[in-house]
């Protein structure tokens, strides 16, 4: 490697290797504008020059951090593999399904290739439990020029006005703010085909739904599951909310569960569809210690398609949402309006694939 008296600079890099100083500066922040061979020729001559881009200065010229920031429900950990992972507790089934990403890992894996692929820094903040997440929200919004939120993260009035400063897109929740972006799936038509498999397939009528109907995609899940049900004239229960994290509920729903299987067989549930798949294998493990057998006397589904769905025993009977696009869609979003001011917020809505397991029957 040359060394170099001073510090190198972009028009020393820009001059050893042919090209402007734009084209540097493409090079290492939007490098799907600069073609292979020249950004090549860029990187070798920063590595000879020992050019390392300075982020204030680009900062200071374009009025921008480059870098965007993600908040997330409860305390990151970062695993050794270096996958964003959310603290999942003290759950014996999540402890052994942790070694692979849950739903917001996904999420994060794909907010956090786009990010690289724009050329821009990413920063996560946690809201923890009990928070209100405006503080978080606020220390995480004055670093970066856009945010990513999940749902319930942030109070609304919080969230609308900084939402008057910097493009913020909101992931699965209700598009009823024109301030933000949303991105969502279809969690109506997904649990809706769940539903309708377990009734034509397997021939099952008494069908529950365990979820926190308080919840907005959720709700959305059960209305799915309602529908299907009174499209074949059959009583909708009410459902088995568990309000809060279904881990820390899964015991006493499984324990409903086995008094109603119990009893009389003809009135005892014979599915349940669960809102998400975290839900689904909770609620088999906590099913299988009470002797209950998943599918042999009751079948479960999952919504999601977590990793962990396809690799538990039995497989896990789902509807697999694209996770990672719903990441990589919510940073193309915020990375338009970044560069387009006026460009009006999005709505998008992402389709849902049924994936069929040993879970409910199959």
């Amino acid at each position: 490697m040359i060394m170099t008296a001073d510090r190198a600079t972009v028009y020393d890099v820009a001059a050893r290797a042919g090209v402007s100083t734009a084209t540097v500066s493409f090079a290492f922040r939007r490098p799907e504008k600069v073609r292979p061979e020249t950004r090549e020729r860029v990187l070798a001559a920063a590595h000879e020059l020992a050019y390392v881009p300075s982020a204030s200065a680009r900062g200071l010229a374009h009025g921008r951090t480059r870098a965007l920031g993600m908040l997330v429900h409860g305390v990151l950990l970062q695993r050794p593999e270096g996958v964003l992972a959310a603290a999942t507790g003290t759950d014996p089934i999540l402890d052994r399904a942790r070694v692979f990403p849950l739903y917001v890992d996904e999420v994060g894996h794909g907010v956090e290739l786009c990010c690289h692929r724009h050329g821009y820094s990413l920063l996560v903040n946690g809201v923890a439990a009990g928070s209100s997440g405006a503080d978080a929200f606020a220390d995480l919004a004055g670093r970066v020029d856009a945010l990513v939120v999940f749902r319930d993260t942030v109070p609304r009035p919080v969230l609308r006005t900084m939402a008057e400063r910097m493009p913020i897109v909101e992931l699965a929740a209700a598009s009823r703010d024109p301030r933000l972006c949303h991105v969502t799936v279809d969690d109506t038509g997904g649990a809706r085909a769940m539903t309708e498999h377990l009734l034509a397939e397997h021939r099952l009528r008494r069908l529950e739904f365990v979820g926190d109907v308080a919840v907005w995609d959720q709700r959305r899940r059960f209305a799915g599951f309602a529908a299907a049900l009174r499209a074949r004239d059959l009583p909708v229960p009410a459902a088995l909310s568990h309000g809060g994290h279904a881990r820390h509920h899964a015991a006493r729903i499984a324990e409903n569960l086995a008094q109603r299987l119990a009893g009389t067989r003809r009135r005892a549930p014979q599915g349940v569809v669960c809102a998400t798949d975290e839900v689904a294998l909770a609620l088999i493990d906590a099913l299988s210690h009470l002797g209950i057998d998943v599918p042999g006397d009751i079948a479960v589904t999952g919504f999601d398609g977590i990793l962990a769905s396809r690799v538990f025993r039995p497989a896990l009977t789902t509807v697999r949402q694209p996770m990672e696009r719903l990441g990589s869609l919510a940073i193309d979003l915020l990375i338009e309006r970044l560069d387009h001011p006026r460009l009006a917020r999005a709505a998008v809505q992402l389709p849902v694939t049924p994936v069929i397991g040993n879970s409910c029957g199959c």
